[in-house]
């Protein structure tokens, strides 16, 4: 490799961790919250298992919606305790301001990103069913829906996420670290997810094809 092809790569390579948000260093999940994240997706996935219609077993669960500790709830938590840190009511009143924007930001990215990239393929026909069957919750946003899972889903995916921000940040990057923290602190309270057997509608269509003992379907993997 020449001099000038070795300075190339290396003027692309400088290149892509420009772009790369400051933030994702702070993605990175300790190991157990990505036991959780893992755990989350083996029981709403489908399992390896074949579902056949002569004996019909759902081969995956849906989260109960809402959540018994939503989103909402855990970020006005993390809000109190960033207050709480300091004793000077200046200081205080600052950390609250930076946490309530870092809070309203994260909050937003996830409404909008849920139903785009934070589904798994089989939870989206759950999803849809939802704001179709429940007037009352179609109107709640998904952060006032939905349990910590689905923000550990969005903070591993933050990095990519970010890349379309122009300002390819969010708010106070340590603010993350600090969220994380608390998360795994309190995994126990905060992770408490209820599982069901997927309602009729809220089946994907080869699903429901073989629980009514349709045979001449085509089942594609998710």
């Amino acid at each position: 490799m020449t001099h000038a092809e070795i300075s190339t790569n290396n003027a692309k390579k400088r290149s892509v961790e420009r772009k790369r948000p400051p933030i994702a260093e702070y993605c990175e999940l300790p190991f157990l919250l990505k036991t959780i994240l893992i755990q989350d997706r083996e029981k709403v996935m489908r399992s390896p298992e074949l579902t056949t219609c002569e004996c019909w077993n759902p081969a995956r669960l849906v989260h109960d919606v809402p959540a018994r500790v939503t989103i909402q709830t855990v970020l006005e938590h993390f809000i109190k305790c960033q207050t709480k840190q300091h004793d000077d009511q200046v200081k205080a009143k600052q950390a609250e301001m930076q946490a309530k924007t870092f809070c309203q930001d994260l909050a937003q990215l996830l409404d909008q990103a849920l139903p785009k990239c934070l589904l798994y393929p089989p939870e989206r026909a759950q999803y849809d069913a939802i704001i179709q069957a429940d007037k009352a919750l179609a109107q709640k946003r998904n952060v006032q829906l939905y349990g910590c899972e689905f923000l550990l889903r969005l903070i591993v995916r933050l990095p990519i996420l970010l890349q379309d921000n122009q300002k390819g940040e969010l708010g106070n990057a340590t603010l993350l670290a600090d969220l994380v923290i608390l998360l795994q602190k309190n995994r126990q309270a905060i992770f408490k997810a209820r599982y069901r057997e997927p309602k009729r509608d809220e089946l994907q269509d080869w699903e429901r094809a073989l629980k009514d003992g349709k045979t001449d379907i085509v089942m594609l993997d998710e």
